[in-house]
Formats: structure tokens, C-alpha cells, sequence
């Protein structure tokens, strides 16, 4: 289920235009760490957003993410989030984690479990300052949107 909202967190982000000419034409959904989550992505494998196909890559090291377009990071790279975040941080990458005051810590969209229902917060400063326009439906949705 979560992958489903990895996938409809793609399909409501805006990357700037120059994005699609230097990184290719499929739209990269990265992670790193491996939990759960990160295991069931490969389900979005070959799927589309706005006609371009996803392509899943599990990444090992936390070097070269600049040219992944969403990454997700899995909750055993906790201890690499801030430095991760940081080096991105100006980068078209839409990141996601369920880790724990992820998007307090410079992250984008954190995902967590209350009530087993799945939510979500967003950093829309963070988002914005990496040049990706998340769309208003997709704020609405979300409990805790830091602007």
C-alpha cells in the first residue's frame, strides 16, 4: 500500500522542465537502505507518470543521488538521513522516508502509521527550495504541511 502512495506522490509533483533533458526520459524512483518499503517498489516498475516510465533502482552508496527524481529512504539509513538531505537539497529530488522527524529534518514527505492508517507530513519549504511544485491536492492530503 505505501508503494501505491510513493507512486501518487510522483504523479502530484511537478520536476522543472530542464529535469527531463538532462536526466533521461523515465522518471527514477531511487532508494537506499532496505526495509519493507523498499522491497515492494519494485512493484511500480515500468508503470507510467504523465507517459514516462518508472524506473526503480536500488541504490547502495549515498553518492550520485542528484540524478535520481523521488528517492526513497528506507529506515535503516537513519544514521545518513541528515547528511543525505543535505547534499541534496537544491537537487529536483522529491525524498520520502518513514523515518521519524524526517521532514523536520530537511525532508520532504514523511510517511507513518497511526490508528493503522497510513499518513503522511510534507515539507513544502524543502520541496520548494529543490524547485518541485507539489500540487495543491496533494497538500490537502496531507496532516502537517510545513510551509
Amino acid at each position: 500500500m505505501k508503494a501505491v502512495f510513493i507512486y501518487n506522490f510522483a504523479k502530484f509533483t511537478r520536476w522543472p522542465s530542464e529535469t527531463w533533458t538532462k536526466n533521461g526520459t523515465s522518471l527514477r524512483i531511487c532508494s537506499i537502505g532496505n526495509d519493507e518499503l523498499s522491497q515492494a517498489l519494485v512493484r511500480l516498475n515500468g508503470r507510467k507518470v504523465r507517459e514516462l516510465p518508472v524506473t526503480i533502482e536500488h541504490r547502495e552508496e549515498s553518492n550520485n543521488l542528484d540524478n535520481c527524481h523521488l528517492l526513497y529512504l528506507a529506515r535503516s539509513m537513519q544514521h545518513l538521513m541528515l547528511e543525505i538531505n543535505k547534499s541534496i537539497r537544491t537537487k529536483p529530488v522529491l525524498t520520502v522516508s518513514e523515518i521519524t522527524d524526517f521532514s523536520k529534518q530537511g525532508g520532504m514527505i514523511e510517511l507513518y502509521r497511526i490508528n493503522s492508517r497510513i499518513r503522511f507530513k510534507i515539507n513544502l519549504q524543502a520541496a520548494r527550495e529543490a524547485g518541485l511544485d507539489l500540487s495543491s491536492r496533494l497538500l490537502k492530503l496531507a496532516v502537517d504541511v510545513k510551509r
